[in-house]
């Protein structure tokens, strides 16, 4: 798979959506398997809630993929949640692709 025709897809990580707070905390959706590229680096970004946090990777996934912050992603045995969350799009206005800051 491409991300926009162009960008090889050569990883793949298991994606829990984030469902909300419940009687016992947090809740996830069961774990899915995406196709996606992990780019790893540290960068410090200030969230809209004005925490600063520091994300350790990029995940790019394909616009048709319903994901948004405190999703989990799984790859090599680390869960990492999404901190921040930028969407592409195309001139039509339909998602090219996510690009997913993960901590």
């Amino acid at each position: 798979m491409l991300l926009g025709n162009l960008i090889p897809t050569p990883d793949t990580v298991q994606h829990e959506h984030y469902l909300g707070d419940g009687p016992d905390g947090p809740q996830w959706a069961a774990p899915v398997a995406l196709a996606c590229r992990i780019e790893h680096g540290q960068k410090h970004v200030q969230l809209a809630d004005s925490r600063v946090v520091v994300l350790t990777a990029t995940v790019f996934l394909l616009g048709d993929v319903d994901v948004s912050t405190q999703d989990r992603l799984t790859w090599a045995g680390k869960t990492h949640t999404v901190e921040q969350l930028d969407t592409m799009t195309w001139l039509d206005g339909r998602p090219m692709h996510h690009e997913a800051g993960v901590v």
